[in-house]
């Protein structure tokens, strides 16, 4: 009885993560090839949110000088899926999984608060693709 809501936990953090990884995805995809995001008019401005100077980790001008955060963000959730895919299957991850599955998605929570806090407070502007991965990353 007690595997039963462990496994719907699971279900719903194998989810989660790649929805993640989608809105990742697809956020490092328009940045690598130089595409346009598709935004809502009116709500949000992702490109101004996308080129800005906190859009890569280090901050830099132009988002250009450190590493661009949706390729962070991807990685992050490519790696918590995997390793709840794997966690099962690999016997170091099943004795440390959960914690290091607790470790990522703190982390990148925290970092995941910066970057809203950066959208509220600094620049302005909103966009819905790091707010849906930000509510992605807090519930899990």
């Amino acid at each position: 009885m007690t595997t039963q809501p462990r496994d719907r936990l699971r279900q719903i953090s194998l989810a989660l993560a790649i929805l993640g990884l989608f809105v990742a995805g697809y956020l490092s995809y328009t940045h690598a090839t130089g595409t346009e995001i598709a935004c809502v008019e009116g709500v949000s401005n992702c490109e101004v949110v996308n080129a800005s100077y906190y859009a890569s980790f280090p901050p830099s001008e132009g988002g250009k000088g450190g590493i661009y955060v949706g390729y962070l963000g991807f990685a992050g959730y490519l790696t918590i899926l995997a390793t709840l895919i794997l966690e099962r299957r690999v016997p170091f991850l099943q004795r440390w999984g959960g914690l290091i599955l607790v470790g990522m998605t703190f982390f990148g929570f925290l970092f995941s608060m910066y970057l809203t806090a950066i959208e509220a407070f600094v620049l302005y502007e909103w966009c819905q693709w790091c707010v849906v991965s930000a509510i992605t990353m807090t519930i899990l």
